[in-house]
């Protein structure tokens, strides 16, 4: 055969690999979060999460996602952001379910992003 510059090659010189991409790392809080106590999420945290759901697509065959709903210091926290991690999350389907979706004005409690932490982390 022939290449783009007219170069002749033996065809049976081509050698076909598999590349198998390995399962990322678990996904672990920074800041401790316990069910039923006060907890800490900073905007660094939520994007580390945000990234780390990017790695898990990618292992499953996806594309990453370039337009999440990303935080930042200083900024409200919006059902919205946190929706859009749960959807996603379900579509790579996590052996745990994650939480719920939430509506604006819902209290997010710790036992939410530890689901949302498990969930991820199910992900064969």
């Amino acid at each position: 055969t022939y290449d783009i510059n007219g170069n002749y090659s033996d065809a049976s010189t081509y050698v076909t690999t598999t590349v198998t991409a390995r399962r990322p790392t678990d996904f672990h809080w920074t800041n401790p979060k316990s069910s039923g106590t006060a907890f800490n999420l900073t905007a660094s945290e939520w994007n580390s999460l945000l990234n780390k759901i990017n790695e898990f697509r990618v292992y499953k065959g996806h594309s990453p996602i370039d337009t999440f709903d990303r935080a930042f210091t200083g900024s409200s926290f919006f059902a919205s952001q946190f929706n859009q991690a749960v959807n996603i999350i379900n579509t790579l389907n996590p052996s745990v379910s994650p939480p719920t979706t939430k509506y604006s004005g819902d209290v997010i409690y710790a036992e939410y992003l530890l689901r949302l932490r498990n969930s991820l982390n199910s992900v064969a």
